[in-house]
């Protein structure tokens, strides 16, 4: 035992895994722990928290300096320079910035640190509400402060609040201090809001989540002074370019120009923001565009991935100005088979900054002018009506080749948010599906799936986007699910992307399709990012990437570079015509290293991480706005779809909002349910009443939790009875 310590000096084991290492039988178990105990009090080796033991080297505080992202804590850098993640259980306790003492804990295969106390507490933002005590203000923290065990003395020079701020959320920010001898003190606070106001409620949400609101002085000072790359480029400024994009959106990555040819064949280009070429890798503006890894949209906001003067100004594509882009060009056939793939850099001037609804009625003939902030003086809007008429053609084509190749053509609802004036929500609706929409998502797809086998034929080491199959037992599942609403599924062994594309087309006009849609979604695995190559199961296709989205994406940014450095290495005057066969040729030169394939791994698993929790994020913020909607409407009677069925009770989405309650079984009525898992039902035993998976019903709404984006709901009856 002693001399297995000896080779793991720094390491602490407890006593099962001491038992595996050295092969100790069960029936011994107890007398290694008492040896254990022995070897302890003799000073031979030391015990530790959590019933560990090692070697005195282990018990010796390590020291490091937290990492992570905005205020959220993911890891610990060490002085020896390793960094290692943080056990979830010190994650709350510490704020990226913050000198640590932590000690090694395993968890499973993975070695943990934990946080045992904070040495010299960094600068941090704290929520909390504000109360009166006397004559004074204190601001009572949301969540637990290194050194604090009440709340904080708003003291000057902060401003003292006002007399109705009491009970109100509000936000501040404290000095960096030490907590074993001093207190922090607040720097700045301003006042949110009620708790139950969405804006408040979001903020606090933003903040739990630890996400990044703001940029560090550096990285504004090269967002600002860093010029873009002197590079040659393609003047395209007299191509009828364009962007189509959310009615509110600032920030334009992608702008679109179709041609058509006289032999009846079409050029399609997609100019990209070049964003690679004004934030070079490394740095300040680069670290902290890498960390966040995408920007964020809660209802009303954004969160972007780079400071503004990038994101919604110089590297925006604005129309009637001059913009560095990066261009893939895509040659087609008359019947949309695609002929040849070029890439290289250009300068654009969009002609217009139309949002869906906009193009949309174009799309219809509509004889309404465009508002002249949008577009440039003097277009011709009959010139702009035939270029997205000659789109929606081009994309019509590639949607049906898309279909054949077995792509899933899912209905995610998706919710807009119409503010009053006083920051509470006045609407909520679903978004409609224009043919406008998908006209740019085919466009972006087809951009995508070229640089990935441009960069691919390169062997360069870009990101890939790749779905995997699903799990057969999920598949099984989903078939048997599927009969509760009588559609009969049976799909292929292994599970192609075709299957679940019939599936869809069985249900498709039905009132449950949504939820079926969404049922299918869950049996799915996640797509993500990996440096290696795989297939994209969700749209059958063999090589896909994120390439046409670098303002709000980090993986965009990096596949971008890569791009560059292929045109800077085989290209002509900026430009490679027939990309994917000089891409093959100039991959013997090596353009990449081994390390940085580990490096775009580790890149890989950090960016989907970071978008999972903005997802998670942008969700619940959402949820926050549902239910401020809701909030007047609390003792209405409102209907919905049952989407869930539990032993306890049963889920219900509330129409047109995309927010669910629960209603407990004992709200169901007066008798006993049995609940039948493979039905997905609850069935009363003396009526013989039944509440089903995709059941329409009406639900009474008794409460609305606004801060929590919750409902509280009950007297559940189906539609169509008393």
């Amino acid at each position: 035992m002693l001399q297995y310590l000896r080779e793991h000096p720094t390491r602490a084991f407890k006593a099962k895994e001491l038992q595996r290492a050295l092969g100790v039988g069960h029936s011994q178990y107890r007398g290694l722990r008492a040896l254990l105990g022995e070897l302890a009090g003799e000073g031979r080796i030391v015990a530790l928290p959590r019933r560990r033991y090692g070697m005195p080297a282990a018990a010796r505080a390590l020291e490091g300096v937290v990492e992570g992202v905005g205020q959220r804590a993911t890891h610990v850098r060490l002085e020896d320079g390793t960094r290692s993640p943080l056990h979830p259980r010190s994650i709350e306790s510490c704020v990226p910035g913050d000198r640590v003492r932590v000690s090694r804990v395993r968890e499973g295969r993975e070695l943990l640190l934990q946080v045992e106390r904070i040495v010299r507490a960094a600068r941090r933002r704290v929520f909390g509400e504000l109360l009166r005590a006397g004559s004074r203000w204190v601001l009572v923290p949301e969540r637990p402060i290194p050194g604090v065990a009440g709340g904080l003395y708003v003291e000057d020079p902060v401003e003292a609040p006002a007399p109705e701020d009491e009970g109100r959320l509000a936000q501040g920010w404290i000095a960096a201090y030490d907590p074993a001898t001093e207190k922090p003190r607040l720097e700045s606070l301003e006042v949110l809001g009620e708790t139950d106001h969405p804006q408040a409620a979001m903020a606090l949400r933003i903040a739990r989540a630890g996400w990044p609101t703001g940029f560090g002085a550096e990285a504004e000072t090269q967002a600002r002074q860093t010029p873009p790359i002197p590079l040659p480029r393609r003047d395209r400024c007299g191509a009828f370019v364009f962007t189509i994009d959310p009615l509110e959106a600032k920030d334009h990555d992608d702008a679109v120009c179709v041609e058509r040819l006289d032999d009846g064949s079409t050029v399609l280009e997609v100019h990209i923001a070049d964003v690679a070429s004004r934030v070079p890798a490394g740095g300040a503006l680069d670290d902290e565009a890498r960390v966040r890894a995408t920007s964020v949209y809660p209802p009303g906001q954004v969160l972007p991935m780079l400071p503004e003067i990038l994101s919604s100004g110089v590297c925006s594509l604005h129309h009637g100005v001059e913009r560095e882009t990066m261009c893939v060009r895509l040659h087609y056939a008359p019947d949309g088979r695609r002929k040849a793939i070029a890439v290289g850099l250009a300068r654009i001037r969009s002609r217009a900054s139309l949002s869906y609804e906009h193009a949309e009625a174009l799309l219809e003939g509509s004889q309404t002018a465009l508002p002249p902030e949008r577009v440039e003086d003097g277009l011709d809007s009959r010139a702009l009506r035939s270029a997205v008429v000659a789109m929606h053609t081009l994309a019509a084509r590639l949607r049906e080749r898309r279909r054949d190749l077995g792509s899933l053509f899912v209905q995610r609802p998706e919710r807009e948010f119409r503010f009053g004036p006083d920051g509470h929500v006045a609407e909520v609706r679903i978004r409609p599906h224009l043919r406008t929409h998908w006209i740019i998502e085919e466009f972006m797809l087809e951009a995508n799936r070229a640089v990935a086998e441009v960069l691919h034929q390169a062997e360069l080491p870009l990101l890939w986007r790749i779905h995997e199959p699903p799990d057969e037992k999920k598949v099984d599942e989903l078939a048997e699910l599927l009969q509760t609403f009588g559609v009969r599924w049976v799909p292929s062994r292994p599970v192609g992307s075709a299957d679940y594309a019939h599936l869809f087309a069985l249900v498709e006009g039905r009132p449950q399709a949504p939820l079926i849609h969404l049922l299918a979604l869950r049996s799915l695995m996640k797509a993500r990012y990996h440096a290696g190559w795989d297939r994209h199961f969700g749209l059958g296709f063999d090589q896909y990437t994120h390439f046409t989205s670098p303002i709000r994406r980090y993986p965009d940014l990096h596949n971008q570079r890569w791009l560059h450095r292929l045109i800077a290495a085989a290209g002509e005057e900026g430009w490679i015509e027939h990309a994917p066969a000089v891409a093959r040729q100039i991959a013997a030169a090596r353009l990449a290293r081994p390390a940085d394939l580990e490096d775009a791994q580790r890149l890989a698993d950090q960016c989907s991480s970071q978008e999972r929790e903005a997802v998670r994020l942008e969700r619940a913020c959402a949820d926050i706005c549902a239910a401020d909607a809701l909030k007047p409407r609390e003792g209405e009677v409102l209907d919905g779809m049952i989407v869930s069925v539990l032993r306890s009770g049963v889920f219900v989405e509330l129409d047109g909002t995309g927010l669910d309650g629960f209603v407990a079984i004992d709200r169901l009525g007066r008798e006993w349910f049995h609940h039948d898992p493979v039905r997905h039902q609850l069935r009363g035993e003396r009526t013989g009443r039944r509440f089903g998976l995709g059941q329409r019903v009406r639900v009474l709404l008794e409460y609305v939790d606004v801060a929590n984006g919750r409902t509280w709901l009950g007297d559940l009856r189906p539609v169509g009875r008393e």
